[in-house]
């Protein structure tokens, strides 16, 4: 049974088959969080750890061997090593206008060597038209959001990706361990609160 309202391939047809079965592969990916994961991973952490290795790896995880980022044909790129295995990341940007606003959408994409395993459709609101100047910063934040999954391919790469995550979290616990614990932030309290 078709939805009349949105037009797509006939039943029985290929191209039915095709987008029958990429639902079934999103729903996967829904439903194991890999979106999520994906997104949150790159947005808050990955694309930062080339900077940070160059810093100081306080924040990038033991197991990331090394993090590289460059530009080419206008795709923000960044490769990570962990685990023995290379991976790449491509984001790109497109802006766009609508009756309301300035948007800017994205495309982040996984690829291991050549394949691409892994995208998603990211949109940002940039500038809202017609409101108050005070209300337009307000709802148009700047920051971005997931909107879909562009491609799945399941393998190997959700678990290095996922215990890459639990490395985060455990170096960030360890972190904020040393921090509660630091002798001179201990004595500053004790100091502060007049502790013997």
């Amino acid at each position: 049974m078709s939805d009349t309202f949105k037009p797509g391939p006939r039943e029985g047809t290929e191209a039915y088959r095709v987008q029958q079965e990429v639902e079934k592969r999103k729903k996967i990916a829904e439903e194991r969080g890999i979106k999520d994961l994906m997104f949150e991973l790159y947005f808050n952490k990955l694309k930062y750890f080339p900077n940070w290795i160059k810093s100081s790896r306080d924040y990038v995880p033991k197991v990331v061997e090394s993090a590289r980022s460059g530009k080419e044909d206008e795709k923000e790129i960044l490769t990570l090593l962990f685990g023995g295995k290379t991976y790449r990341l491509e984001f790109s940007t497109r802006r766009f206008s609508t009756p309301d606003s300035d948007c800017e959408s994205g495309l982040l994409e996984l690829f291991t060597g050549q394949k691409k395993v892994f995208g998603i459709k990211t949109i940002r609101t940039l500038r809202m038209w017609g409101v108050e100047p005070e209300m337009a910063e307000a709802m148009a934040d700047g920051k971005w959001g997931v909107t879909d999954i562009s491609a799945f391919i399941d393998g190997d790469w959700v678990d290095d990706f996922e215990h890459l995550q639990e490395a985060i979290q455990e170096d960030n616990r360890l972190r904020e361990i040393r921090r509660a614990e630091d002798p001179e932030n201990t004595k500053r309290l004790r100091n502060g609160f007049g502790i013997e």
